[in-house]
């Protein structure tokens, strides 16, 4: 399987988020449904498992779409 996504970043979101190994832990989501924009694609700052549990709100970083993908099932939102 293989996917190609654009995507954008607000930089100014990701401040801050670095890990003890210097990493920034992100989670990209792909709907099965595009938006009025026509994206697919959400970002937003990875939780730990106590965030999940507590039901934190998640930190919206971005936002994209599937521009090409050679498998079954992966919305491609039609160009507007």
């Amino acid at each position: 399987m293989a996917t190609i996504i654009n995507y954008s970043i607000k930089a100014e979101d990701l401040k801050g988020t670095v890990n003890e190994k210097g990493y920034i832990n992100l989670t990209l989501e792909v709907k099965d449904e595009a938006t009025e924009w026509g994206s697919n694609v959400i970002g937003y700052k990875s939780q730990t498992a106590d965030q999940r549990k507590a039901k934190e709100l998640k930190t919206f970083i971005g936002g994209g779409k599937v521009v090409w993908s050679n498998s079954e099932g992966v919305l491609i939102p039609a160009k507007k």
